[in-house]
């Protein structure tokens, strides 16, 4: 559910931006009566309070950030006429539970709102079946319908300033939908345009994908014109003024995250910062104007690992959260952290084949699934996050250590006798150990642990490590199995 939250809130259809504001005169935030604020959290942090905050984009009336007199930043939702913190949860629609220390204030302690979800939106729709639909702003009209392509849909966009047709888009196979889900939103991307752009959003289909985008604006030379988008899982696009310049930037999930290490369900992604700029999409995210947005992506993250303790163990999670914490130059404590509870055998993730031959058409038995710190830094170097961490020496790193013979020795003398015999054995059926099982550790056997870790990925130490017990069992299993 998490996940689900958070992209809801990062990259959906209903669209978030950042309003900072002192309260006027005419504003108060001191409530009378049964009339309550449900309090989520309160830290001397307001990045980690903004993050916290849009973690409950599922509450019907969403969160905002208050600062207190005290100079603390305090999430909340409401106001809600309770007298309890139980009626009040009981009241309050949610796609997550509460947190257990919540409580009700009649905020006197609170100075004035710093932050709260508003939409960048001018005017925005969604396509109703069986009738055209439209959406207005001041001159401009855009019609939203659909033509038969097949046993499907395409859409079918019309843009009018006035009384006169500006622009029309009717979608190709590729916009091609099984049901009619399309919608529009009339924003400001560009204000060095004279009329504000159109983004429209179609759903192609599948589970979880795909969503389609096409951007419209209008040209210094008076014309309009059409760009797309991403391809985009889930929500796609959110729109959201990060910088303040007036305006919306769009933001999505890093689709390269999903299914890599994890179930759709259970991978979490860093997020991208987009501009429309002459016409056509570029990255933002590496602009220092886009860092505090950033920040409260990754504070987002660690406040869904707090609630739900075991995502520090779950891959999908590792990774997205890894990636987030490089994109705010803290990849090196990110990853250290990440190697002490990565979890080492999943059935998910990238595997390579032992004769050096493609995974495609590899041999059952020679299939190895590579260490996780390992296709994690390799995903993270094709996909140019940056400054990459320093794994060179780290555990969990993906580069060769210096093997300790007599370290290596310790640890498998450490082992129990029943364990060391069944490794000796697990490394002669994957054909790296052409001897008898004994009890003791010698450089044959340093040596044949070596090669097995060099063939799997795996940090090149020597000695029997968990994750090299674990890889060597996965390698051995289809084997056995063969053999009864």
């Amino acid at each position: 559910m998490f996940r689900q939250t958070i992209f809801a809130v990062a990259a959906g259809l209903s669209v978030l931006m950042l309003l900072c504001t002192l309260p006027s005169h005419a504003e108060t935030l001191r409530l009378n009566g049964s009339m309550h604020w449900v309090i989520l959290a309160a830290t001397p942090d307001p990045d980690i309070a903004i993050g916290v905050a849009r973690s409950y984009g599922g509450l019907t009336q969403g969160a905002q950030v208050f600062q207190a007199r005290n100079g603390s930043y305090t999430v909340v939702t409401g106001p809600i006429s309770a007298r309890t913190i139980s009626d009040a949860k009981a009241q309050i629609t949610k796609w997550d539970p509460l947190p257990d220390d919540a409580y009700l204030s009649s905020g006197s302690e609170f100075e004035r709102k710093i932050w709260s979800f508003s939409s960048p939106v001018l005017a925005g729709g969604n396509y109703k079946a069986g009738a055209a639909t439209s959406i207005r702003y001041q001159d401009i009209r855009v019609d939203l319908s659909v033509a038969p392509h097949g046993d499907m849909s395409v859409p079918v966009v019309s843009v009018w300033e006035g009384d006169k047709a500006a622009f029309s888009f009717v979608g190709s196979d590729e916009y091609a939908m099984p049901s009619a889900v399309l919608s529009a939103n009339i924003v400001w991307l560009d204000k060095t345009s004279s009329k504000p752009q159109i983004v429209i959003t179609t759903f192609t289909g599948g589970a979880h994908c795909c969503v389609k985008a096409v951007l419209i604006g209008k040209t210094p030379s008076n014309t309009w014109q059409l760009a797309k988008g991403e391809d985009l899982d889930g929500g796609g696009y959110g729109l959201e003024d990060v910088d303040g310049d007036g305006n919306a930037e769009l933001i999505n999930s890093d689709n390269h995250f999903l299914y890599a290490f994890s179930s759709y369900a259970d991978s979490f992604s860093p997020i991208r910062i987009s501009k429309f700029v002459d016409g056509g999409l570029i990255d933002v995210t590496d602009r220092p104007a886009m860092q505090h947005r950033l920040i409260q992506h990754a504070n987002q993250l660690e406040y869904a690992a707090r609630r739900q303790p075991d995502l520090w163990h779950s891959n999908g999670f590792l990774a997205g959260w890894v990636a987030s914490k490089i994109l705010v130059e803290q990849g090196d404590q990110a990853w250290s952290r990440m190697t002490t509870s990565y979890t080492a055998i999943s059935d998910f993730g990238p595997e390579t084949c032992a004769n050096g031959g493609a995974v495609e058409g590899c041999p059952p038995d020679l299939v190895r699934k590579i260490p996780f710190p390992t296709a994690l830094l390799k995903l993270l170097k094709e996909l140019r996050y940056t400054p990459l961490p320093n794994v060179t020496d780290g555990p969990g790193s993906a580069a060769s250590t210096p093997a300790d013979y007599n370290a290596a020795r310790t640890a498998f003398e450490s082992m129990p006798l029943e364990t060391r015999y069944q490794f000796q054995m697990l490394l002669g059926v994957a054909g790296y150990w052409p001897a008898v099982s004994n009890d003791n550790f010698g450089r044959r056997l340093f040596e044949a642990i070596q090669s097995f870790q060099t063939d799997n990925h795996l940090p090149v130490t020597g000695s029997p490590t968990q994750e090299t017990q674990g890889i060597l069992a996965q390698a051995a299993s289809p084997l056995l199995q063969q053999w009864g």
